[in-house]
C-alpha cells in the first residue's frame, strides 16, 4: 500500500496515542475531566472492535462507494449505542470518542487497495491486531510498575467505577493506540497474507 494511504490509516491512532501521553504528562493542561473522558474512550474501544468485524465484511467490495455506504450504515447502527453510553455516564465525550474510533476503522477500510479477498484478509488482520493490542496493553499495565507522572501533583476528576488508577488507563491507551498506529504505518502485504 502506498505510504500516503498508510499514513492516512495510521494517523487517527497516532493522534490518540499522543493525546493519552499528553494527559499522562499533564492531566490538567486541556481541562479537568480529560483523564476521565479518555478512560471512557478505553471502554468504548470494545464497541469499536465489535463494529470492525462488520467493516471487515464490507471491505471485500472493490467498489469505493460500496465500502463508504457500509461505513455509513455502521455509523447509523453503532452511534446510538455510544449515545446511550454517553447519556448514562453524564456527558457526550464517549459519544464523540466512539465516533472518532469508528472513523479510524473506516479510514483503515477506505485506504485499502488490491483484490477483494486480500482486503477481507486485511480487515480481519486488523481486527485481530486490535483485540490482541487491547488485551496485551491491559496485561502490560497490570504487570508493570507505572510512574504517576502528571497525576502525582494534579488533582483530577476520575470516575469511581474504575478500579485502575488514571495513569494506568493513560498507559493502556498509549500502548494500544501507539501499537495500532505503528502496525498500520509498517503494513506490508506479507503481514496480511501470513494469516493464511
Amino acid at each position: 500500500m502506498p505510504l500516503a494511504n498508510r499514513i492516512g490509516s495510521a494517523l487517527p491512532d497516532l493522534v490518540m496515542a499522543a493525546v493519552f501521553l499528553w494527559c499522562w504528562l499533564s492531566p490538567l493542561a486541556w481541562h479537568p475531566k480529560l483523564a476521565s473522558e479518555l478512560g471512557s474512550l478505553v471502554l468504548m474501544l470494545f464497541f469499536a472492535m465489535h463494529a470492525s468485524v462488520f467493516l471487515s465484511a464490507a471491505s471485500g467490495s472493490d467498489d469505493f462507494l460500496g465500502r463508504l455506504l457500509a461505513a455509513l450504515v455502521m455509523f447509523a447502527f453503532y452511534l446510538p449505542v455510544a449515545g446511550a453510553f454517553a447519556y448514562f455516564h453524564g456527558g457526550w465525550t464517549p459519544f464523540a470518542g466512539f465516533a472518532w474510533l469508528l472513523l479510524a476503522n473506516i479510514a483503515t477500510m477506505l485506504a485499502a487497495q488490491g483484490p477483494d479477498d486480500f482486503q477481507s484478509k486485511r480487515m480481519r488482520f486488523y481486527w485481530g491486531a486490535a483485540v490482541g493490542c487491547y488485551i496485551l496493553s491491559g496485561l502490560a499495565i497490570a504487570a508493570l510498575p507505572l510512574p504517576r507522572l502528571g497525576f502525582r501533583i494534579a488533582n483530577v476528576y476520575w470516575d469511581s467505577w474504575w478500579r485502575l488508577n488514571p495513569e494506568d488507563v493513560m498507559a493502556w491507551g498509549l500502548l494500544y493506540f501507539g501499537a495500532m498506529g505503528i502496525t498500520k504505518l509498517v503494513e506490508t502485504p506479507q503481514m496480511i497474507l501470513r494469516e493464511d
